[in-house]
C-alpha cells in the first residue's frame, strides 16, 4: 500500500508531499490543480519513463520518493532525474525496470484512458489467462510471464461414448 509520495523539483513542483490512507485513494480538483503531477510522480517512482526536460526550471534534478507498506515493513522507490538519472530500492541503486515489476505487484492506478490497454495484445493474454485459472497454473509449475516458453506439463485424454441404436434419443 502507497503510504506517501515525495516530490521535489519536479516539472512546476518545488516540492510537495502527499499522504495516502488505507483503501481507495482519489485525486480531484480543478484544472491545473497539480493532479497530473502528482500521478506522474508515482509513475515515476514505478519505473515509468522519465528525462532532464522534466526536472523544475532552474533546478539540478528531480527527485520522487514513495514509500509503501509491503508485507508489514516499510518499502522505499526513489528516482532522481538529471543529467543522470538514478533510481534506487530501499537505498540499493535499481534501475527503472526492476521499480517497473516491483511496482506492478504495490500500486493500481486507473485513469480515463485506462480502457485503451485492452487494444493491447499482452493484456488480452493476461486478463484471459487471469479469467481462465492461467495465472495460477503458471505458478504452480514456476513459469514467469513472458517467458515465452510453453511446456507440454500432462497429456489429456478424452473419451466420448457414441450412443448405441438401441439408446431412444438416436432415432
Amino acid at each position: 500500500m502507497l503510504k506517501e509520495l515525495k516530490v521535489r523539483d519536479l516539472a512546476l513542483v518545488a516540492s510537495s508531499s502527499v499522504r495516502f490512507g488505507p483503501g481507495l485513494n482519489l485525486l480531484t480538483g480543478e484544472t491545473g490543480s497539480g493532479k497530473s503531477l502528482i500521478v506522474d510522480a508515482l509513475g515515476l517512482t514505478l519505473g515509468a519513463r522519465g528525462g532532464a526536460d522534466q526536472v523544475r526550471h532552474g533546478a539540478q534534478r528531480a527527485s520522487v520518493e514513495g514509500v509503501f507498506e509491503s508485507g508489514g515493513s516499510a518499502l522505499v522507490l526513489e528516482r532522481e532525474l538529471g543529467k543522470r538519472g538514478t533510481a534506487r530500492i530501499d537505498g540499493r541503486a535499481a534501475s527503472p525496470a526492476q521499480l517497473r515489476e516491483l511496482g506492478r505487484n504495490l500500486v493500481a492506478v486507473h485513469g480515463q484512458h485506462e480502457h485503451h490497454a485492452l487494444l493491447d495484445t499482452d493484456t488480452q493474454t493476461d486478463l484471459l489467462d487471469g479469467y481462465a485459472g492461467g495465472r495460477d497454473m503458471a505458478v504452480a509449475v514456476g513459469v514467469g510471464v513472458g517467458v515465452g516458453v510453453v511446456v507440454l506439463l500432462e497429456t489429456v485424454t478424452v473419451s466420448l461414448t457414441v450412443p448405441s441404436s438401441t439408446d431412444p434419443l438416436v432415432q
